[in-house]
């Protein structure tokens, strides 16, 4: 234990002497600045880059549910659309669908094959002169943007689309007569 008490003597004799004490302020004090800026600079960056991967997830995902709600747009009107921009439309839906699996978030998948089913349905309601399709735009486009969000939701809100219809039918938002409902569920595809 003795030399331990020599050894921490010898070194404080050492720093106070003046070699010791130019290279302490000359060498060590400098060196440990050093590294400490880095750190904190490396931790900066590495804030800065999150943020700037964080903003970019976020606008991929905002523009992949606002590529489906156009998609939706032009499938409520589907009826009265020439065969090209039909086919136009039916692309746009299909490669905002892609782009919405791609996301990584929580529901894609089932995000993308509800919209699937209910572009079908806008499809089928807007050839249907009876029917009117501004209704399932509206919850199309909430719904989109409830899920963009509030991802974890997706299992609430993607529900199957016969389900959907039952919703949309006991509501006091659709104003349409019993025969309109029975219609437009029966619009909507069985999955």
């Amino acid at each position: 234990m003795e030399w331990w008490n020599d050894l921490w003597t010898g070194i404080g004799d050492w720093a106070a002497s003046t070699q010791g004490w130019r290279i302490i302020s000359g060498a060590i004090i400098p060196a440990v600045a050093i590294l400490v800026a880095a750190i904190v600079a490396g931790l900066i960056a590495r804030g800065a880059v999150r943020t700037l991967f964080r903003h970019h997830e976020r606008q991929e995902r905002t523009n992949a549910v606002a590529a489906l709600i156009t998609a939706g747009e032009h499938a409520a009107k589907w009826g009265s659309q020439s065969p090209a921009a039909r086919e136009r439309a039916e692309e746009l839906g299909t490669a905002a669908t892609i782009a919405v699996r791609l996301l990584p978030m929580k529901g894609a998948d089932r995000a993308a094959d509800w919209a699937e089913a209910r572009l079908e349905s806008l499809r089928s309601s807007s050839v249907n002169v009876s029917l009117s399709p501004d209704i399932a735009l509206a919850e199309f486009t909430e719904t989109l943007a409830e899920w963009l969000h509030h991802p974890k939701r997706a299992k609430q809100l993607f529900i199957e689309p016969s389900t959907f219809a039952g919703r949309i039918a006991a509501s006091g938002d659709y104003d349409a007569s019993s025969g309109e409902r029975e219609e437009a569920t029966a619009a909507l595809p069985a999955t």
